[in-house]
């Protein structure tokens, strides 16, 4: 999550000119939400133990 965060953030200028800022969000939200519903899943074994 963490290097597409850097890749969002450093290639935000080349993001802008080829008008891919609309992928690069959805990129981002994908890897997000699979992040979250991991350590959701992870806090929630964790929980039962």
């Amino acid at each position: 999550m963490t290097a597409v965060l850097q890749e969002n953030l450093t290639g935000i200028r080349v993001a802008g000119v080829f008008a891919n800022q609309k992928d690069g969000i959805e990129k981002f939200e994908a890897k997000n939400r699979a992040h979250r519903e991991k350590a959701y899943r992870l806090l929630w074994l964790l929980a039962c133990y």
